[in-house]
């Protein structure tokens, strides 16, 4: 009896002992996450400046640029649910002219054809990308921006079992829900050069004044959010916060085998089963001491996002905003390596010709009073 002690404790041990490392290691040293404060900026760099210290790759870092009433002609009164409601509310949220956004099938309906109304599902965090679900808008008799911004008040409602004040106007095109808006907001002009454009659209002059390119707009509740990810392609991110508070939290690159990636895309994880908001380090233990970038971005404030960075948000407030994935010259030289397309652009279209301005406006990159978006 005592033989076979002696002969099991080594399997025993080796059974427990991950069990056994957990307990004392949460004795010893509480697993966390090493947060860091996301760089801020009270004053304005100039575009060089921008370019010259903040946007190379190689040590390109989140940076929030502070809200400056003095410098920005932005106007918090224009971009409240209320004011979005009066302006833009009888415009449509679904896609009139593809026949199957009006399917009998509800699947048919959950498209990117044919609307931005998505929900979180937690359970599919580590499946789909940000853990957004395509919601069921005409199902419901939702076909209008002010219709949906009226069912996510409604908190009473048991209609869908997400329930709409979880659902999100994600990335939806501003110039087709809210065209009004267009000529009231301005890209800044750090974030004005975008390869990728070339080709999708007619790039010109004409095109950029229509608002055909233009950021999207993201409406949403107090509570919502979006699980952690990574753009697509390592695309570049900017986003300026309209109104209500949003928490951003962002891990660079270097950490993503701590995140637990699932799913790639152009050779990127874009899909991670950790939460950096909501860390459980018991089933993903490999997130302790993961380096992550923290703010709060308050009415006013624009934070850019480097290539590749995943990140996790979570709306403090209801909050509206609006933002843009792009490809400048630093995220070109990284493309160009490995997709055949991309390469062709940098050497068919030519750097020159794809350096254009991006907004409703044609902006000066040399003055600052174009720095409000």
């Amino acid at each position: 009896m005592i033989k076979l002690f002696f002969f099991l404790v080594p399997f025993l041990i080796i059974l427990f002992s991950q069990e056994i490392r957990g307990v004392l290691f949460t004795l010893d040293d509480p697993a966390s996450l090493d947060l860091r404060p996301v760089l801020r900026l009270k004053e304005r760099p100039t575009p060089a400046e921008f370019e010259e210290i903040y946007a190379p790759e190689e040590y390109a870092i989140p940076i929030v640029l502070e809200h400056k009433p003095d410098v920005d002609a932005f106007d918090p009164s224009l971009f409240t649910r209320s004011a979005l409601r009066e302006v833009c509310g009888d415009f449509p949220l679904v896609e009139e002219n593809v026949e199957e956004c009006y399917s009998s099938e509800e699947e048919k309906r959950k498209s990117s054809q044919c609307h931005s109304v998505k929900y979180r599902d937690t359970k599919k965090n580590d499946q789909i990308w940000a853990g957004l679900q395509y919601a069921d808008p005409v199902g419901e008799n939702i076909t209008t921006f002010g219709d949906l911004l009226e069912a996510q008040d409604n908190t009473n409602s048991t209609t869908t079992s997400e329930g709409f004040s979880n659902w999100y106007l994600h990335d939806a095109p501003l110039s087709e829900v809210c065209p009004p808006l267009v000529s009231k907001l301005f890209v800044p002009p750090y974030f004005t050069r975008d390869y990728s454009l070339i080709q999708f659209v007619e790039f010109s002059p004409e095109s950029i004044k229509r608002g055909t390119i233009f950021p999207s707009i993201f409406v949403s509740k107090k509570g919502t959010g979006s699980g952690l990810h990574a753009d697509g392609g390592r695309s570049r991110f900017w986003t300026r916060q309209l109104s209500g508070r949003k928490l951003w939290r962002i891990s660079p690159p270097s950490q993503y085998d701590k995140l637990y990636p699932t799913k790639k895309r152009f050779h990127s994880p874009t899909i991670f089963q950790a939460s950096i908001i909501e860390p459980d380090f018991v089933a993903h233990p490999k997130l302790d001491k993961a380096i992550v970038y923290e703010t709060i971005l308050e009415p006013g404030d624009i934070l850019f996002v480097p290539g590749g960075w995943a990140h996790e948000v979570r709306n403090l407030e209801d909050a509206i905003m609006i933002g843009q994935n792009y490809h400048d010259d630093h995220v070109l030289q990284q493309r160009k390596l490995y997709s055949e397309s991309w390469r062709k652009v940098y050497e068919d279209v030519g750097l020159d010709n794809a350096l254009m301005p991006i907004g409703p406006a044609l902006l000066d990159d040399s003055t600052n009073k174009n720095e409000t978006t």
